[in-house]
């Protein structure tokens, strides 16, 4: 499946999924970024500073942040008793 935005493909977070995956496994610390003001939606891995895999161009534009503070276990967990 294409998207219509100049032919490129889809399924951009399922490859920074496993991008971030794969280089997290390999001890690198590598976070996703999402923003909805580029190419109508797309996700992309940065580590140690650089864009992974895609264009650098996305460096530094995601407007959600990183992906990965949702899994930080450090993070107070939702409805949590202090």
């Amino acid at each position: 499946m294409r998207n219509a935005n100049r032919g490129r493909d889809a399924y951009c977070l399922r490859k920074a999924l496993l991008i971030w995956w794969l280089l997290r496994w390999l001890g690198a610390k590598a976070d996703i970024y999402c923003d909805t003001g580029i190419e109508k939606g797309h996700a992309w891995v940065e580590a140690y500073g650089c864009v992974v895999g895609d264009r650098a161009e996305y460096k530094g534009t995601g407007r959600f942040g990183r992906f990965s503070v949702l899994f930080d276990p450090s993070r107070p967990k939702s409805g949590a008793n202090s």
